[in-house]
C-alpha cells in the first residue's frame, strides 16, 4: 500500500510504503530502507586480480534472495534513447543506444516479490528487461588465453601444436598487445585521458601482426573463433589509425546541432563552416572532446550564435557589452588554427560591421539570413591500405607530385605534412599553394593513373615500390 502523507515530497518512505507478500506460508512486510540479508548475490565488473573466492572488486546484488524479495534501484543507471527494441528492418533497423540519464533527484525502483519460486523471479525480470539471448555454442567450449605480446606465427604455431595433440581449442584470446599501447611511449604524448590509455585500441599493432587479415583466416580455416581483449573505457586515442575521421564526425555533429533549421547571417556561417570548424577539429584531436580547449571552443561558437540573434533591448545592451570579448576569442581560435591572416581579418571586419548593424533598433541582419540545413557526418568507411598508400606515406618534405590529368602535366612541391590533422601541401613551380589534400586522396589519385609521385629531383619516386605499383595496377585491372 501507499499512502501520500500531507507535504510529502513524493519521495517513497518507511512512511508511506509498505508491501506485503507471502513467503513460506507467512506474510512479509516491506517498506524501503530494509536490509536484504538473504540475497544470493550476483556479478561483479572484473575478475582482474581474483584468486578462488577472493576478488578485488565487490560482487552486487542480484535477482534472487532468500528473504524472498529484491529492490532493483534503477536511479542512476543509464537509458536508452529509444524503447523500440523490434528490429523489424533487420540489420538496418535503428539500434537504441545507452544514454546518460539527465541530471536529478529521482527514484526509479523494480520491486520483485516472489517468496522462492525463484524461477517466477527470472520470468518477471525477463518481462521487465527483455530475453536473453543463449549464447552461441562455442562460447562454453575450450578457451586460450595469455597476457603476452605474441606474433602471429607463434599463433599460428600454437594453435597447430593444439590440433597435432589431439587438445581440444574453439576460441582463441588475443590480448591487449593486438593493438598499439604505450609500454615504450612511443607517441610522446600526454595520456588522454590520463588513466591508463594504452589499455585501449582499435587498430592493429603491425609489429606483431602485419597482415592481420591473412591471419584471421588463417585461424578460421583452423575451425577457431577470434577474440580481441578491448579496453574501450578510454575511447579512440590519437595513434588510432581512424581518429582523425572520428574527430571530423565529432565536429560535423556538433556543428550540425547548432545550425540545423536555424537562421543565421551568410558570414556567420562561413565562419563557422570554413573556420571554426578547423579549430574545433584541432582541440578534438589534440586534447579530445573531454578537454577545456574543445569545451571553450564550442562556447565561443554558442557565442557567435547568439551574438548574431536578434533580440530586445537587454539583448542589445548585452551584445555591446559582450562583443568585443567574443570576436577577440574567436580572431585567436582562427589564428590558433593557421587560418589565413587575410581571410580572419576580413571575416572580423564584416563581422564587426554586422553586430554594430544588429545593435541598432532600426535595423539588422535579417536581409541576409539564410535558413540552412546541415547534414551528419556519412559513416566512416574503413580504407584498405595498399602500396600506393604507403608510397605516399614515405613521400619525404620537398619531394614532387605530378598531375598528368593537366595538359600540359603540371608539377607541385610538398612543402608540408601536417601529420596531426592528416594533411599534405603542396605549393605550383612559382611556389604559390596550389594544393591541400589528406594522404588518403592522394593514394587514391596515384592509384588511378592521374598523378604521379616524384623525389626532390623530379624523378620517379622510389623505382623499387613503383615497380610493385605497377604489378598492383595490372593485377586490379585483370580483376576487373
Amino acid at each position: 500500500t501507499y499512502t501520500l502523507s500531507p507535504g510529502s515530497n513524493g519521495k517513497f518512505t518507511a512512511d508511506d510504503l509498505q508491501i506485503v507478500l507471502p513467503v513460506e506460508g507467512k506474510d512479509v512486510v516491506w517498506c524501503p530502507g530494509m536490509a536484504s540479508t538473504g540475497n544470493l548475490q550476483g556479478t561483479t565488473h572484473s575478475l582482474d586480480g581474483a584468486r578462488g573466492s577472493r576478488i578485488k572488486e565487490p560482487i552486487g546484488q542480484g535477482l534472487i534472495s532468500r528473504d524472498g524479495w529484491v529492490l532493483v534501484d534503477d536511479s542512476k543507471r543509464p537509458l536508452f534513447d529509444s524503447s523500440d527494441f523490434r528490429f523489424t528492418q533487420g540489420e538496418k533497423s535503428p539500434w537504441p543506444w545507452v544514454i546518460e540519464r539527465p541530471a536529478g533527484d529521482r527514484q526509479d525502483w523494480y520491486f520483485f516479490g516472489y517468496g522462492h519460486d525463484y524461477k517466477q523471479a527470472l520470468g518477471d525480470f525477463v518481462k521487465v528487461a527483455g530475453r536473453i539471448p543463449l549464447p552461441p555454442r562455442f562460447a562454453f567450449c575450450a578457451w586460450w588465453s595469455r597476457y603476452w605480446a605474441y606474433i602471429d606465427q607463434e599463433l599460428d604455431n600454437l594453435v597447430r601444436d593444439f590440433h597435432e595433440n589431439d587438445v581440444p581449442l574453439d576460441v582463441l584470446v588475443l590480448d591487449m598487445d593486438w593493438h598499439p599501447t604505450l609500454h615504450d611511449n612511443r607517441w610522446n604524448l600526454t595520456p588522454q585521458p590520463p588513466k591508463s590509455p594504452g589499455w585501449g585500441g582499435y587498430s592493429w599493432n603491425k609489429l606483431l601482426f602485419p597482415d592481420p587479415k591473412a591471419f584471421l583466416s588463417n585461424v578460421h580455416q583452423e575451425g577457431l573463433k577470434v577474440t580481441l581483449n578491448l579496453h574501450p573505457a578510454t575511447g579512440i586515442q590519437p595513434w588510432d589509425d581512424h581518429y582523425p575521421e572520428m574527430a571530423r564526425a565529432m565536429v560535423q555533429q556538433t556543428l550540425a546541432r547548432r545550425l540545423r533549421g536555424r537562421p543565421l547571417p551568410a558570414i556567420v556561417l562561413q565562419v563557422l563552416q570554413e573556420g571554426w570548424t578547423q579549430v574545433l577539429y584541432l582541440a578534438c584531436l589534440r586534447q579530445g572532446v573531454d578537454s577545456d580547449a574543445w569545451k571553450q571552443a564550442t562556447k565561443v561558437a554558442d557565442a557567435l550564435i547568439w551574438l548574431a540573434q536578434p533580440g530586445d533591448a537587454s539583448w542589445r545592451e548585452r551584445a555591446i557589452a559582450l562583443q568585443d570579448r567574443i570576436l577577440a576569442s574567436l580572431r585567436k581560435g582562427l589564428q590558433s588554427a593557421a587560418v589565413e591572416p587575410q581571410k580572419v581579418q576580413a571575416w572580423m571586419d564584416e563581422l564587426t560591421r554586422g553586430i554594430l548593424q544588429q545593435s541598432r533598433e532600426d535595423s539588422g541582419w535579417a536581409t541576409t539570413v539564410a535558413e540552412i540545413a546541415v547534414e551528419e557526418p556519412a559513416p566512416v568507411v574503413a580504407v584498405e591500405r595498399d602500396a600506393f598508400n604507403d608510397l605516399v606515406e614515405a613521400l619525404p618534405v620537398g619531394a614532387w607530385v605530378e598531375r598528368l590529368e593537366q595538359d600540359p602535366a603540371d608539377r607541385c612541391k610538398l612543402v608540408a605534412r601536417i601529420r596531426l590533422v592528416d594533411k599534405l601541401v603542396f605549393t605550383n613551380q612559382r611556389g604559390i599553394k596550389a594544393i591541400e589534400i589528406t594522404s588518403v586522396d592522394l593514394a587514391a589519385q596515384v592509384r588511378a593513373g592521374r598523378w604521379r609521385l616524384l623525389d626532390k629531383q623530379g624523378r620517379v619516386f622510389d623505382r623499387a615500390l613503383d615497380t610493385v605499383v605497377g604489378a598492383l595496377r595490372r593485377r586490379q585491372t585483370r580483376a576487373a
